[in-house]
């Protein structure tokens, strides 16, 4: 910031803010608690069937395609049940992508 102080910046008030508040300031995001795909109900099938068409590779990257438990004993992540979108039958390029984001962590 090219300065030698801090003080009366907004730096200096959000830093205060901060530590202000003890162990809560390593606290980023809390997740909240509820149903999961409970909000399905609000989207026409026309939206869903738009939805499933344009964004296919992000759904699957992301793991929001339903899969049969058989497909699920080749994903190794803690939540399967993110299964919002029932794409029909996979093509093995399909089955490639899902849960890519898996494979991009670690890389």
């Amino acid at each position: 910031m090219g300065i030698k102080d801090i003080e009366g910046t907004y730096l200096d008030y959000r830093l205060k803010q901060v530590i202000g508040q003890g162990s809560q300031s390593s606290v980023l995001y809390k997740p909240r608690s509820g149903t999961v795909n409970s909000n399905l109900h609000l989207y026409s099938q026309e939206q869903l069937t738009y939805i499933k068409s344009l964004c296919r590779d992000q759904l699957l990257f992301f793991g929001y395609e339903k899969l049969s438990n058989e497909e699920k004993v080749g994903v190794n992540h803690y939540n399967l049940n993110t299964e919002f979108f029932d794409l029909g039958q996979l093509s093995d390029d399909d089955f490639s992508k899902t849960h890519g984001f898996l494979k991009s962590n670690k890389a």
